[in-house]
Protein backbone atom coordinates (compact mmCIF):
# COMPACT_ATOMS: atom_id res chain seq x y z
CA UNK A 1 0.00 0.00 0.00
CA UNK A 2 1.28 3.42 -0.93
CA UNK A 3 0.19 4.84 2.43
CA UNK A 4 2.68 2.64 4.28
CA UNK A 5 5.49 4.19 2.24
CA UNK A 6 4.56 7.84 2.76
CA UNK A 7 2.90 7.95 6.19
CA UNK A 8 6.09 8.98 7.99
CA UNK A 9 6.97 11.73 5.52
CA UNK A 10 6.16 15.26 6.61
CA UNK A 11 5.18 17.94 4.12
CA UNK A 12 5.44 21.62 4.99
CA UNK A 13 3.60 24.14 2.84
CA UNK A 14 4.34 27.71 1.83
CA UNK A 15 7.46 28.17 3.90
CA UNK A 16 5.65 27.56 7.21
CA UNK A 17 6.39 25.11 10.01
CA UNK A 18 2.95 23.53 9.94
CA UNK A 19 3.01 19.91 8.69
CA UNK A 20 0.29 18.85 6.28
CA UNK A 21 -2.19 16.29 7.59
CA UNK A 22 -2.63 13.42 5.12
CA UNK A 23 -5.71 11.19 4.97
CA UNK A 24 -4.76 7.51 4.39
CA UNK A 25 -7.98 6.53 2.59
CA UNK A 26 -7.74 9.51 0.23
CA UNK A 27 -4.15 8.58 -0.63
CA UNK A 28 -5.21 5.06 -1.64
CA UNK A 29 -8.57 5.91 -3.24
CA UNK A 30 -7.80 9.16 -5.03
CA UNK A 31 -4.15 10.20 -5.12
CA UNK A 32 -2.81 6.81 -6.14
CA UNK A 33 -4.99 6.39 -9.28
CA UNK A 34 -4.41 10.02 -10.26
CA UNK A 35 -0.63 9.54 -9.91
CA UNK A 36 -0.77 6.38 -12.00
CA UNK A 37 -2.65 8.19 -14.76
CA UNK A 38 -0.17 11.08 -14.80
CA UNK A 39 2.75 8.68 -15.03
CA UNK A 40 1.29 7.23 -18.23
CA UNK A 41 1.79 10.65 -19.84
CA UNK A 42 5.56 10.52 -19.32
CA UNK A 43 7.03 9.19 -22.55
CA UNK A 44 10.61 9.14 -23.83
CA UNK A 45 11.78 11.36 -20.99
CA UNK A 46 9.64 14.24 -22.26
CA UNK A 47 8.65 16.69 -19.57
CA UNK A 48 4.95 16.75 -18.69
CA UNK A 49 3.24 19.88 -17.37
CA UNK A 50 0.21 19.36 -15.15
CA UNK A 51 -2.09 22.31 -14.38
CA UNK A 52 -3.94 22.11 -11.05
CA UNK A 53 -6.42 24.98 -10.83
CA UNK A 54 -9.21 25.96 -8.50
CA UNK A 55 -10.63 28.76 -6.37
CA UNK A 56 -8.86 30.23 -3.34
CA UNK A 57 -9.14 28.03 -0.26
CA UNK A 58 -9.83 24.74 -2.04
CA UNK A 59 -6.54 23.13 -0.98
CA UNK A 60 -4.62 23.25 -4.25
CA UNK A 61 -1.23 23.46 -2.55
CA UNK A 62 -2.01 20.52 -0.27
CA UNK A 63 -3.37 18.42 -3.11
CA UNK A 64 -0.38 19.15 -5.33
CA UNK A 65 2.08 18.38 -2.52
CA UNK A 66 0.48 15.03 -1.70
CA UNK A 67 0.19 14.07 -5.36
CA UNK A 68 3.83 14.99 -5.89
CA UNK A 69 4.82 12.83 -2.92
CA UNK A 70 2.83 9.85 -4.19
CA UNK A 71 4.31 10.08 -7.70
CA UNK A 72 7.89 10.21 -6.44
CA UNK A 73 7.24 7.36 -4.01
CA UNK A 74 5.78 5.18 -6.76
CA UNK A 75 8.78 5.76 -9.01
CA UNK A 76 11.34 5.60 -6.23
CA UNK A 77 13.05 8.86 -7.16
CA UNK A 78 12.22 12.55 -7.50
CA UNK A 79 10.88 12.90 -11.02
CA UNK A 80 8.04 15.23 -9.98
CA UNK A 81 8.10 18.77 -8.56
CA UNK A 82 5.49 21.39 -7.62
CA UNK A 83 5.60 25.06 -8.63
CA UNK A 84 2.93 27.31 -7.12
CA UNK A 85 1.48 30.20 -9.09
CA UNK A 86 1.63 32.50 -6.05
CA UNK A 87 5.41 32.61 -6.45
CA UNK A 88 4.78 34.86 -9.45
CA UNK A 89 2.92 37.48 -7.45
CA UNK A 90 4.38 40.92 -7.86
CA UNK A 91 6.27 41.89 -4.70
CA UNK A 92 4.46 43.88 -2.02
CA UNK A 93 6.66 46.85 -2.88
CA UNK A 94 5.51 46.72 -6.51
CA UNK A 95 1.86 46.28 -5.49
CA UNK A 96 2.07 49.31 -3.20
CA UNK A 97 3.53 51.46 -5.98
CA UNK A 98 1.10 50.53 -8.77
CA UNK A 99 -2.62 50.98 -9.37
CA UNK A 100 -5.26 50.00 -11.87
CA UNK A 101 -8.53 51.60 -12.84
CA UNK A 102 -11.61 49.50 -12.21
CA UNK A 103 -15.21 50.73 -12.48
CA UNK A 104 -13.88 54.25 -12.86
CA UNK A 105 -11.88 54.17 -9.63
CA UNK A 106 -8.13 53.93 -9.13
CA UNK A 107 -7.23 50.97 -6.91
CA UNK A 108 -3.85 50.21 -5.35
CA UNK A 109 -2.84 46.71 -6.41
CA UNK A 110 -1.92 45.86 -2.82
CA UNK A 111 -5.60 46.21 -1.89
CA UNK A 112 -6.59 43.41 -4.27
CA UNK A 113 -3.59 41.12 -3.83
CA UNK A 114 -4.63 37.74 -5.17
CA UNK A 115 -6.51 39.21 -8.14
CA UNK A 116 -5.28 38.01 -11.58
CA UNK A 117 -3.81 41.48 -12.17
CA UNK A 118 -1.40 41.09 -9.25
CA UNK A 119 0.67 38.38 -10.98
CA UNK A 120 3.67 38.96 -13.25
CA UNK A 121 2.37 37.44 -16.49
CA UNK A 122 5.56 38.02 -18.46
CA UNK A 123 7.66 36.09 -15.93
CA UNK A 124 5.10 33.28 -15.94
CA UNK A 125 5.33 32.95 -19.71
CA UNK A 126 9.13 33.03 -19.66
CA UNK A 127 9.14 30.24 -17.08
CA UNK A 128 6.70 28.11 -19.09
CA UNK A 129 8.86 28.49 -22.19
CA UNK A 130 11.95 27.27 -20.34
CA UNK A 131 10.14 24.40 -18.64
CA UNK A 132 8.63 23.18 -21.89
CA UNK A 133 12.05 23.13 -23.54
CA UNK A 134 13.36 20.75 -20.89
CA UNK A 135 15.79 23.25 -19.39
CA UNK A 136 16.84 23.37 -15.77
CA UNK A 137 15.31 26.51 -14.32
CA UNK A 138 14.80 28.19 -10.95
CA UNK A 139 11.45 29.60 -9.93
CA UNK A 140 10.07 31.84 -7.16
CA UNK A 141 8.25 30.41 -4.13
CA UNK A 142 5.67 32.34 -2.14
CA UNK A 143 6.18 32.47 1.64
CA UNK A 144 3.03 32.59 3.78
CA UNK A 145 5.17 33.85 6.66
CA UNK A 146 6.90 36.68 4.76
CA UNK A 147 3.85 37.30 2.56
CA UNK A 148 6.10 37.84 -0.44
CA UNK A 149 7.64 35.70 -3.20
CA UNK A 150 11.19 34.48 -2.68
CA UNK A 151 13.13 34.60 -5.95
CA UNK A 152 14.93 31.44 -7.11
CA UNK A 153 13.79 29.49 -4.04
CA UNK A 154 12.75 26.52 -6.19
CA UNK A 155 14.88 24.59 -8.66
CA UNK A 156 13.57 22.42 -11.45
CA UNK A 157 16.27 20.21 -12.95
CA UNK A 158 16.42 17.89 -15.95
CA UNK A 159 15.40 14.89 -13.82
CA UNK A 160 12.02 16.47 -13.15
CA UNK A 161 9.80 14.96 -15.82
CA UNK A 162 6.50 15.92 -14.17
CA UNK A 163 5.91 19.56 -13.23
CA UNK A 164 2.76 20.18 -11.19
CA UNK A 165 1.69 23.81 -11.60
CA UNK A 166 -0.87 24.73 -8.96
CA UNK A 167 -2.72 28.01 -8.74
CA UNK A 168 -6.06 29.79 -8.93
CA UNK A 169 -5.92 30.95 -12.52
CA UNK A 170 -4.12 28.35 -14.64
CA UNK A 171 -7.44 27.40 -16.30
CA UNK A 172 -9.02 30.85 -16.39
CA UNK A 173 -10.80 31.58 -19.69
CA UNK A 174 -9.45 35.14 -19.84
CA UNK A 175 -6.30 36.77 -21.19
CA UNK A 176 -3.45 36.18 -20.73
CA UNK A 177 -4.24 32.87 -19.03
CA UNK A 178 -5.83 31.31 -22.10
CA UNK A 179 -2.53 31.75 -23.93
CA UNK A 180 -0.84 29.45 -21.41
CA UNK A 181 -3.08 26.48 -22.22
CA UNK A 182 -0.85 25.15 -25.00
CA UNK A 183 1.88 24.46 -22.44
CA UNK A 184 -0.23 22.02 -20.42
CA UNK A 185 -0.32 18.27 -21.06
CA UNK A 186 -2.98 17.53 -18.44
CA UNK A 187 -5.48 19.72 -16.62
CA UNK A 188 -6.97 19.13 -13.18
CA UNK A 189 -9.79 21.40 -11.99
CA UNK A 190 -10.81 21.60 -8.33
CA UNK A 191 -14.32 22.73 -7.46
CA UNK A 192 -16.07 23.35 -4.16
CA UNK A 193 -18.92 25.32 -2.67
CA UNK A 194 -17.89 28.94 -1.93
CA UNK A 195 -19.32 28.60 1.58
CA UNK A 196 -17.08 25.59 2.24
CA UNK A 197 -13.97 27.46 1.14
CA UNK A 198 -14.15 30.40 3.54
CA UNK A 199 -13.04 28.45 6.63
CA UNK A 200 -9.97 27.17 4.79
CA UNK A 201 -9.06 30.68 3.68
CA UNK A 202 -9.51 32.04 7.17
CA UNK A 203 -7.24 29.31 8.62
CA UNK A 204 -4.56 29.97 6.00
CA UNK A 205 -4.52 33.72 6.58
CA UNK A 206 -4.41 33.33 10.36
CA UNK A 207 -1.71 30.65 10.10
CA UNK A 208 0.37 33.20 8.23
CA UNK A 209 0.11 35.63 11.13
CA UNK A 210 -2.47 38.02 9.66
CA UNK A 211 -4.63 40.21 11.91
CA UNK A 212 -8.17 38.74 12.33
CA UNK A 213 -9.87 42.00 11.28
CA UNK A 214 -7.71 42.17 8.15
CA UNK A 215 -8.56 38.53 7.40
CA UNK A 216 -12.32 39.13 7.41
CA UNK A 217 -11.96 42.16 5.11
CA UNK A 218 -9.69 40.19 2.76
CA UNK A 219 -12.18 37.34 2.54
CA UNK A 220 -15.15 39.60 1.81
CA UNK A 221 -13.46 42.09 -0.52
CA UNK A 222 -10.96 39.90 -2.40
CA UNK A 223 -11.16 36.17 -1.78
CA UNK A 224 -14.87 35.69 -2.40
CA UNK A 225 -14.61 37.77 -5.58
CA UNK A 226 -11.81 35.53 -6.84
CA UNK A 227 -13.64 32.35 -5.78
CA UNK A 228 -16.64 33.31 -7.92
CA UNK A 229 -14.38 34.37 -10.79
CA UNK A 230 -12.60 31.00 -10.94
CA UNK A 231 -15.73 28.88 -10.52
CA UNK A 232 -17.52 30.86 -13.24
CA UNK A 233 -14.66 31.07 -15.75
CA UNK A 234 -12.74 27.81 -15.54
CA UNK A 235 -11.79 26.12 -18.81
CA UNK A 236 -12.51 22.40 -19.38
CA UNK A 237 -10.25 19.93 -17.58
CA UNK A 238 -9.23 16.29 -17.95
CA UNK A 239 -10.03 15.57 -14.31
CA UNK A 240 -12.44 17.30 -11.94
CA UNK A 241 -11.90 16.98 -8.20
CA UNK A 242 -14.79 18.04 -5.99
CA UNK A 243 -13.68 19.09 -2.51
CA UNK A 244 -15.88 18.94 0.58
CA UNK A 245 -13.59 21.57 2.11
CA UNK A 246 -9.95 22.54 1.71
CA UNK A 247 -8.82 19.28 3.34
CA UNK A 248 -11.18 16.56 2.07
CA UNK A 249 -12.02 15.20 -1.37
CA UNK A 250 -15.68 14.40 -1.95
CA UNK A 251 -15.29 12.67 -5.33
CA UNK A 252 -13.37 12.77 -8.59
CA UNK A 253 -14.62 12.71 -12.16
CA UNK A 254 -12.51 11.56 -15.09
CA UNK A 255 -13.55 13.62 -18.10
CA UNK A 256 -11.60 11.63 -20.70
CA UNK A 257 -11.43 7.88 -21.30
CA UNK A 258 -8.81 7.19 -18.67
CA UNK A 259 -7.90 3.55 -18.14
CA UNK A 260 -8.24 3.80 -14.34
CA UNK A 261 -11.68 5.42 -14.39
CA UNK A 262 -13.28 2.12 -13.41
CA UNK A 263 -11.42 1.78 -10.12
CA UNK A 264 -14.64 2.24 -8.20
CA UNK A 265 -13.26 5.17 -6.25
CA UNK A 266 -15.30 7.84 -7.96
Amino acid sequence: MIWEKIKNKQIFLDGTEYPLLINPSEVENYYLPIAQILLTHVKQNKRVLIAVAGPPGCGKSSLAAILNNVINTLVGKNISIVAGLDGWHFTNKYLEEHTLVRSGASIELKQIKGDPATYDHSKIKAFLNKVSSGESVSFPVYSREKHDPIENAGLLNKNHLIVILEGNYWLLDQQPWVTFQNYFDYRIAIIASPDNLVSGLRDRHLRGGKDPDWVEKQIQNVDLVNINLVLSHQLPADLIIKKRDNFHIENIQWVGNESLASTGNL
